[in-house]
């Protein structure tokens, strides 16, 4: 029997802020043309290699192919010689053309246009350096120009929010909400679709801190603000548990994510990505 290949998916929520320029098919592709070289933490980086449309299942879904790899820069060491290889003047010698990259990944996507939502397999690119590729990417210069601001939010699960208010004495508190996406709105999404209506506003930046030991007790809209950023931001929480220690919650570090095994030989891998990322929606719009 063939050895089956694994495929995990995370989820992005892309936002275009500007209505009248909401491509979202077109701003990946116009992210492709540019063939920028993108770094998204200290080692590594990506580029954008190009994106197609291919009908599965009757519909048209835009997949695009990403590389991730590591940037190696000197100086660099001989294991043989025991040394770090200079020139004569003892200044690091540079053994690899800058055009040349280590490591190289290659890392699947797919869009789900009218839901703005980006499927990334997360294999061999972990779901926060694939928010970190993408938010960089859409930073530059020509597709600010083009679309505006773009927000990427990544995709958290329920249970990271149920453990932020599960906190014994929550101390800090800063919460990043973006308009929610109207493809999966709840009433917490209604209550701040109109909190940020009312006052013509597209993001919210919200930072509470505690004035006692027992800590922030989230009511009200600070609560839908939570529930909110589940889908459409991010929340970040500092506090205390039972015992007294230092607890640090962030929903960034718990993505949701689904699993599945394919066979290469026989299954399109593309498929594939379509039917996790269906089951992933399938959470996210409940």
């Amino acid at each position: 029997m063939a050895r089956k290949t694994r495929m995990t998916v995370c989820a992005l929520n892309i936002i275009i802020h500007d209505a009248e320029k909401r491509d979202y098919a077109k701003l990946l592709v116009e992210s492709a043309k540019l063939q920028e070289v993108v770094s998204f933490n200290k080692t590594h980086a990506g580029t954008l290699l190009g994106v197609k449309k291919k009908n599965v299942y009757e519909k048209d879904y835009l997949f695009g192919t990403l590389c991730r790899f590591v940037n190696i820069n000197p100086p660099y060491f001989d294991s043989i010689r025991q040394s770090i290889i200079t020139d004569e003047d003892g200044n690091p010698i540079d053994l690899v053309e800058s055009h040349i990259k280590a490591n190289a990944e290659l890392i699947s996507f797919c869009l789900f246009e009218e839901e703005h939502y980006l499927f990334v397999v997360s294999n061999k690119m972990s779901p926060s350096m694939a928010k970190k590729f993408f938010e960089n990417l859409f930073q530059h210069e020509s597709i600010i120009q083009q679309f505006g601001s773009v927000d990427v939010m990544l995709q958290t699960t329920k249970e990271a929010i149920d453990a932020i208010f599960a906190m014994f004495s929550i101390r800090n508190l800063h919460i990043t909400v973006n308009r929610p996406n109207p493809h999966n709105l709840n009433q917490y999404s209604l209550d701040v679709e109109k909190f940020l209506d009312d006052q013509r506003a597209e993001k919210l930046n919200f930072i509470m801190a505690s004035r006692n030991k027992d800590g922030i007790a989230p009511k009200g809209l600070t609560k839908d603000f939570i529930e909110s950023a589940k889908n459409n931001g991010r929340v970040q929480a500092k506090g205390l548990d039972l015992e007294g220690k230092s607890v640090t919650l962030d929903t960034d570090n718990s993505p949701l994510t689904d699993t599945d095994y394919y066979d290469k030989a026989i299954e399109d891998a593309n498929i594939v990505l379509v039917n996790i990322a269906k089951k992933i929606w399938g959470i996210i719009s409940k």
